[in-house]
């Protein structure tokens, strides 16, 4: 089964990812967009997977890297990320969580060159493109991935 829920504010966010939560679900996706200076929020939750699981749905692009490397360092992975524009900056909304198998490669603040060698490196290593998210609103575009084998 699952729990979708859109168009949420920020306090309706945090009582439908409390909700999962208590009804052991683990979140697939969370999506964020930027309105009229505010931030509406979506999220889709299955009842399967890991209850070790964190969202971070408003990463500022400078905090990103930290961010990422305190999750890898919690055993967690990347398994889903969505870039967007808020106030003139990009910010990451990224789901982490465990219990993830097998070898996985993650960028970000790509330029399309960029990726598009990593993607070419990666594929002939093995790797998959699994998760692709851009933004284009920035001084130029900025793509982030995942690659999993």
């Amino acid at each position: 089964s699952f729990y979708a829920r859109h168009n949420m504010s920020y306090w309706s966010y945090i009582s439908a990812v409390n909700a999962a939560k208590s009804w052991g679900m683990s979140p697939s996706s969370v999506s964020v967009t930027s309105e009229g200076g505010q931030l509406r929020y979506a999220a889709l939750f299955h009842r399967r997977g890991s209850s070790n699981w964190e969202i971070r749905p408003s990463t500022r692009a400078a905090d990103y890297q930290a961010e990422f490397n305190a999750q890898v360092a919690a055993g967690r992975s990347l398994v889903a990320l969505q870039s967007y524009m808020h106030d003139g900056q990009v910010r990451y909304a990224a789901v982490y969580s465990d219990g993830i198998r097998g070898a996985w490669l993650a960028r970000n603040s790509l330029s399309p060159l960029s990726y598009a060698l990593y993607h070419s490196y990666y594929s002939n290593a093995g790797y998959r493109n699994t998760v692709l998210t851009g933004v284009d609103g920035a001084s130029s575009p900025s793509l982030a991935a995942v690659w999993r084998r």
